[in-house]
């Protein structure tokens, strides 16, 4: 897998949608949808209860990675459903810590979006 040198993200408003696939590509560019309590936690794992390893707001802006089988934690954690995606890099609306976030979320908290590259 070869990640992108730049990515360079529209205005929301504008940036065009894609229909989440999760079988059409192995990484794509995603934005946090809006939740009751403003945020959506990142897991070591796929599942609620695997520890939390930071929380996203929907002006965070993710790089995701559709594959069902993930060791970047030191064990290998899968998810054959698809249920769970993971989060490879974070490029925050403000908080630059938020940026080291990686890990796993529910696929019903995000939406894709287009993403242009350099």
């Amino acid at each position: 897998m070869t990640l992108p040198r730049i990515f360079i993200f529209g205005s929301l408003g504008l940036a065009s949608l894609i229909p989440l696939d999760a079988s059409a590509t192995e990484t794509f560019c995603a934005v946090i949808e809006r939740t009751d309590d403003g945020f959506v936690t990142v897991r070591e794992g796929p599942a609620a209860n695997y520890s939390a390893r930071g929380m996203l707001v929907p002006s965070d802006q993710l790089w995701m990675d559709t594959r069902h089988c993930r060791s970047d934690f030191g064990r290998e954690f899968c998810d054959e459903k698809g249920a769970w995606l993971f989060v490879e890099r974070v490029f925050p609306n403000g908080d630059p810590s938020r940026s080291k976030i990686k890990g796993w979320v529910n696929s019903h908290f995000i939406r894709q979006i287009g993403c242009t590259n350099d």
